[in-house]
């Protein structure tokens, strides 16, 4: 069984790398409805559209024009999310998404952090670096 450590990942808005990145996260759901009727003794439902979302944590950086300050709210991007780096055999997780969110944040004697959360917008596309 392979396993993976986090230290080698890297998130892209287009083809540039955000600096300062600390974790993110990817959710891939389903949405489903219920059809369950009157008289059925258990709940049936219908599988309906992909959905995907998640977030991306950073130590701020106000001179990343690329990355961090081109994640804007409401903005669209081209977001890609390699969970063990950018290398041949790698995963990229990318696809369109849009900024939902921004979070900036201090507390003393720490490092400023901005959060930024995202919806995807169409599909989320797994590619196999080569």
């Amino acid at each position: 069984m392979t396993t993976h450590i986090g230290n080698n990942g890297s998130v892209k808005i287009g083809a540039n790398t955000v600096a300062e990145v600390v974790d993110f996260s990817l959710t891939e759901g389903v949405n489903v409805a219920d059809d369950t009727a009157i008289g059925d003794t258990s709940d049936s439902h219908k599988i309906g559209t992909l959905n995907w979302s998640g977030s991306i944590s950073c130590y701020w950086d106000e001179t990343d024009s690329t990355g961090q300050e081109a994640m804007t709210a409401g903005s669209s991007v081209d977001v890609h999310l390699l969970p063990d780096g950018a290398t041949t055999g790698d995963i990229d997780f990318n696809g369109t998404a849009t900024i939902v969110g921004i979070e900036r944040g201090t507390v003393n004697n720490a490092i400023v952090t901005a959060n930024f959360t995202f919806t995807g917008s169409g599909d989320l596309t797994r590619t196999v670096l080569s």
